[in-house]
């Protein structure tokens, strides 16, 4: 086939693609519109030292690891439900969360949820747990020991899933048979032949 005939075919079958790629794009819409909306809430703490010392920085960065795995724990869960009156149970909840630390004393915890306002109490309770147990921790120390934790920002929620942006690209299909790969265009067949090695023609010696 001449690359003339390629083009004919493609004016004469152009607007059925165009359609398909409407469809397809209505489609994907369309079902991204009736998922039910779940939005992610995150806060940030900073864990920030009494001093600048090295193991005053030291004592921080060891804090970060201990007190990411306090967080994310079923009693932590509890207490937000019990504070908050949720209807759940302690491992729904945690199953909702993340926890992550950074090397720059920072502590990142993420809230999903279907509420944005929910998901944002949920993240500023959970935190608040963090910053009574390290004030109660400090409350044993000299002055110049302690290690505070201090909310960075309000926790800020926004939409995670689903993403109504729709990326639509055109895919081809492909049927093999008799180790040939074709392409239906108009009702005319390109056809792209695969090399094949015969192991059976081995020269003896």
């Amino acid at each position: 086939m001449e690359l003339n005939d390629i083009f004919r075919i493609l004016r004469q079958r152009g607007w059925l693609i165009l359609v398909l790629m409407a469809l397809t794009a209505a489609a994907a819409y369309g079902f991204s519109r009736i998922q039910t909306p779940v939005y992610e809430s995150t806060v940030r703490l900073l864990v920030n030292p009494g001093r600048t010392d090295f193991g005053q920085a030291q004592a921080a960065k060891e804090l970060l690891s201990s007190k990411q795995v306090w967080l994310y724990s079923t009693y932590r869960a509890q207490d937000v439900i019990d504070t908050l009156q949720l209807d759940m149970t302690a491992g729904d909840l945690l199953g909702d969360v993340r926890v992550a630390s950074d090397a720059s004393y920072v502590i990142t915890l993420t809230v999903e949820n279907t509420d944005p306002n929910l998901a944002n109490d949920i993240a500023r309770t959970w935190a608040n747990l963090l910053i009574m147990e390290q004030n109660a921790d400090n409350d044993r120390l000299r002055q110049e020991d302690r290690i505070y934790v201090e909310f960075i920002d309000d926790p800020q929620a926004g939409l995670e899933r689903p993403n109504t942006k729709i990326n639509t690209c055109l895919l081809y299909t492909s049927d093999a048979a008799d180790e040939r790969s074709s392409v239906d265009l108009g009702g005319r067949r390109i056809i792209k032949k695969k090399k094949t090695v015969d192991l059976s023609k081995k020269e003896h010696t």
